[in-house]
């Protein structure tokens, strides 16, 4: 499978597994499925209402159908980057820095959707893209990725304090003790059960009120717990 090497914001290096092509068919297939049912029982419903109102029913089938065209649309950005059919199949929608697409960048990937459909040129670009990236997701800087089932989809490397290179952003994290660094530490890398994202905010929302810092927006929670781990450890090991 195809993997989605990420550099976030905050120089924390992250692995994703980029959905497949099977993945994405089958849940642009339950989209259809489901577009399709609410389509024929909202134009049977708008027969009825509208049964000796011909300009109605036009105008109700108008209007009817740009909410149909617009799921995919509202479903993402309401949804954290999922459709029902990416809900139900393990893939989200997530940009290429690791954080969550803007309102923008869903709307340029649906604003492209028929472009892609078109002589299969989406399933062409996903095939021969390194990031398995449609041309929508070329234009708005996104790609749509695997969501593990036992465990967070991101993988850090754990010793980037290490690198030459790395450059800290927080000094910040200093101030935090040894145990806190610890539990930090462990829901990290220890939690994988259903409650970790819910762990991970919260331990997040926490670190950033004691080290009273602020966070970009958008960030995500376990890269700004791991920009702190790596920040803490490169501090301790380079003293200024």
């Amino acid at each position: 499978m195809a993997q989605t090497s990420i550099i976030t914001g905050q120089y924390v290096s992250i692995h994703l597994t980029a959905a497949t092509v099977l993945q994405r068919f089958c849940a642009w297939l339950i989209d259809i499925l489901l577009l399709g049912f609410v389509w024929s029982m909202g134009l049977g419903i708008i027969a009825m209402l509208t049964l000796n109102f011909r300009t109605l029913a036009i105008v109700s089938i108008i209007i009817f159908s740009i909410l149909i065209a617009s799921y995919p649309l509202v479903a993402e950005a309401y949804f954290n980057g999922q459709t029902l059919g990416k809900k139900i199949v393990g893939i989200r929608v997530m940009c290429l820095d690791g954080t969550t697409p803007s309102l923008g960048a869903y709307f340029l990937r649906w604003l492209l959707l028929l472009l892609d459909y078109s002589m299969a040129l989406g399933l062409t670009f996903i095939v021969f893209t390194r990031n398995s990236q449609r041309i929508g997701d070329l234009a708005a800087g996104t790609t749509v990725v695997r969501i593990s089932r036992d465990r967070s989809a991101l993988y850090p490397y754990r010793f980037n304090f290490a690198d030459l290179n790395y450059r800290p952003i927080y000094q910040q994290a200093t101030n935090l003790s040894m145990k806190q660094i610890q539990v930090i530490t462990r829901v990290l890398y220890q939690v994988h059960d259903d409650s970790r994202q819910q762990k991970l905010l919260q331990l997040a929302e926490k670190t950033r009120r004691v080290l009273d810092i602020s966070v970009p927006p958008g960030t995500i929670a376990e890269v700004f717990l791991i920009n702190v781990y790596n920040d803490y450890h490169y501090f301790m090991s380079h003293p200024l």
